[in-house]
């Protein structure tokens, strides 16, 4: 009887341990009430999007600054996975260089979507075509030599939402 408590004991400390926590990551900040529905991430150290993050997160902010930005360097779809109630991301002041076509992939609730201040040099034709109805507001200022590249026949201009591109001169 021992023993079966004893291994009963062992395995529910195993899965305890060994199962992801949702919730904020240590280089986070969280806030919203019981359930966290804002992350404030500001680590050095930080290189992708935290996998750790609440499923009910809504506003997600990745912010370096220009003395030391975070050495995030690329978006791609597993990064939001998770992520579906975000209404708002801002990333800025990162290494971002590249952002997968598919990267916001089933983020139908997005509105604003803010990636200022990194090193974007090109956007791909269907970055924000998957995004929903909803989105409204896509800034990617002071992206140095930034380009939006188009397909043939297709462009990045759209009427769902307002498209700001603006580069320091600096």
């Amino acid at each position: 009887m021992l023993s079966i408590i004893s291994t009963t004991l062992l395995i529910w400390l195993f899965c305890a341990v060994a199962a992801p926590v949702r919730g904020c990551p240590l280089d986070c900040i969280c806030s919203g009430g019981s359930i966290e529905t804002r992350a404030m991430c500001s680590s050095p150290v930080i290189k992708t999007i935290p996998g750790s993050l609440s499923r009910a997160t809504e506003i997600l902010t990745i912010q370096g600054t220009q003395a030391s930005p975070v050495p995030l360097t690329g978006l791609v779809r597993s990064d939001f996975g998770n992520l579906t109630e975000l209404v708002h991301i801002k990333i800025s002041f990162t290494l971002l260089s590249h952002v997968a076509e598919d990267a916001f992939f089933n983020l139908v609730k997005l509105k604003r979507l803010e990636l200022n201040n990194n090193r974007l040099s090109s956007i791909l034709p269907n970055t924000f075509s998957s995004l929903g109805a909803t989105l409204a507001f896509v800034s990617l200022s002071n992206n140095r030599g930034l380009h939006l590249l188009e397909r043939s026949g297709t462009s990045q201009r759209s009427e769902r939402f307002t498209l700001v591109v603006w580069a320091s001169t600096k």
